[in-house]
Formats: structure tokens, sequence, C-alpha cells
């Protein structure tokens, strides 16, 4: 199952109340199962949350600065 199928399984999941629906439902976590358990899957999952991290952490930076610059300027302009 690709990524194409699988998405078009969860817009069936969501646009059918029915038994099919949970039937669908399944089929995409036991896929997703399937591919946690799959090292190469988990490596990629693992690098991608670290990118994301890493954005958070460098973002979280960039506010400290930005705070901190605003902070001096409003110190000297008191002044």
């Amino acid at each position: 199952m690709d990524d194409e199928q699988l998405e078009h399984l969860r817009l069936l999941a969501e646009l059918d109340g029915s038994n099919v629906a949970q039937v669908i439902r399944d089929a995409i976590v036991a896929y997703t199962d399937r591919q946690f358990n799959d090292p190469a899957f988990a490596a990629r999952v693992e690098e991608a949350n670290q990118r994301r991290l890493d954005l958070v952490q460098k973002f979280g930076q960039q506010v400290t600065a930005t705070s901190n610059a605003s902070k001096v300027m409003a110190a000297s302009s008191a002044d």
C-alpha cells in the first residue's frame, strides 16, 4: 500500500460512518504498525522528529534574542 492509497482510504473512512469505515481505519492502523516496526521507517521518523526539535530550539533562540534586543533598546531609550 503506498501513501496515495493510504490517503484515499483515510478520505473514504472520513466520509463513510458505516462498518466499512471501521475496517478501513483498522487497515490503516495495521499498515502504520508495520511501518513503525520497520527499522528504516523508524529511523526516518526519528530524523524528522530531530529536525522538528532543532527548528523549535532555533526559533526559541531567535525569540529570546529578539526579546533581549527589545529590552536593551527600551533601556537605552529610557536613558
